[in-house]
């Protein structure tokens, strides 16, 4: 008795580790047809709203370091390396910042003009003057007397090309801090 209720056992063991399995295996092959669905589908999408798209195709491997070189040729346009101060301290809504920085470095390809922005207003509270690839700005006034407290903003580069056309725009987040 004891025999058979062991087969039984075992054979009810066999049939739950199959289902399962099949189970499993049919659960996988969802996800993948999933993903694999969702990641054509999104390209085709992306495909038909691009604008003047270069395809970049591989004929074979001697060809690669050329498309590579292409390729970060093409993406200056909108990479920017940033170099800044990320809290600037005023002394009352007047006077001038000692530690308020920004460069555009020597790793930029275009000249830049930078506006600061409140974030919980959205106002522009100072715009700077074109700034030449290797040139800085030290210290600045604000455009807006502000009262005494803590000002959560954001620095929102404008990259401009030689016909003072803007190529791309790029935002870093920093805290404003007047004294009194």
């Amino acid at each position: 008795m004891k025999s058979k209720n062991r087969k039984e056992g075992k054979k009810s063991a066999t049939v739950v580790i199959i289902v399962l399995s099949i189970i499993i295996v049919f659960l996988l092959c969802f996800v993948v047809y999933f993903l694999f669905f969702n990641k054509n589908n999104k390209t085709e999408k992306e495909n038909k709203t691009t604008e003047n798209v270069r395809p970049m195709i591989v004929q074979d491997s001697s060809d690669a370091e050329d498309i590579i070189k292409k390729f970060n040729e093409d993406s200056k346009d909108t990479m920017y390396n940033c170099r800044m101060t990320s809290t600037w301290t005023f002394k009352n809504g007047k006077a001038k910042s000692e530690d308020a920085y920004v460069a555009n470095t020597d790793f930029n390809h275009y000249p830049v003009y930078f506006e600061v922005q409140l974030n919980d207003t959205q106002e522009i509270i100072y715009t700077s003057s074109l700034i030449p690839v290797g040139y800085e700005v030290n210290g600045l006034t604000l455009e807006k007397d502000l009262p005494a407290g803590d000002y959560p903003a954001t620095v929102v580069y404008h990259l401009m090309n030689d016909d003072n056309q803007e190529v791309s725009s790029v935002g870093f987040t920093i805290t404003i801090q007047v004294l009194s």
